[in-house]
């Protein structure tokens, strides 16, 4: 009888060696299933505020210029007559700042 229960005892144990392990292979699954789903929510989000930065960068000197006419203060002749001027220079500055944030994001 005691043989028997030292048997089962040993079974018992090789049991819940057993279940462990399986334990912590689904623990590592689904650890790694986790961190791979974060990894695609990262790149999305990535891309996402990589599209953000060139609309900003675009349209920032834009609204900063036409902000800066549009104050009721009063603003030298030559810059009435010079609106499309302004405008494309701000146009060049977000260009250039586009270029220079794709430049970055290359290296």
């Amino acid at each position: 009888m005691i043989r028997d229960l030292r048997d089962r005892a040993f079974e018992l144990e090789r049991a819940a060696e057993l279940l462990q392990a399986d334990a912590r292979e689904t623990l590592a699954f689904w650890q790694a299933e986790a961190a791979e789903q974060q990894a695609r929510s990262s790149y999305r989000l990535g891309r996402i505020l990589f599209k953000l930065n060139i609309v900003t960068g675009l349209f920032l000197p834009v609204v900063a210029f036409g902000g800066l006419l549009g104050m009721n203060v009063k603003i030298p002749i030559f810059l009435i007559d010079a609106f499309w001027i302004i405008f494309a220079f701000a146009l060049l500055t977000g260009a250039g700042l586009l270029w220079y944030i794709s430049r970055e994001r290359e290296k």
